[in-house]
């Protein structure tokens, strides 16, 4: 990959994987739900800190 990068090529789902250009293909109601999770899980941990 290396020798392509900046050549302007794309690669999606599987093929972008397979180059470890992402970590996996989800849907975006998948991502939607993780990135709820998180920010919540962030939010609780702000509010313990804080007391």
């Amino acid at each position: 990959m290396q020798s392509d990068f900046g050549r302007g090529g794309v690669k999606v789902g599987a093929d972008a994987v397979a180059a470890g250009m992402v970590d996996r293909v989800q849907t975006y109601e998948r991502s939607l739900v993780e990135l709820t999770r998180t920010a919540s899980a962030e939010r609780r941990a702000a509010r313990a800190a804080r007391g």
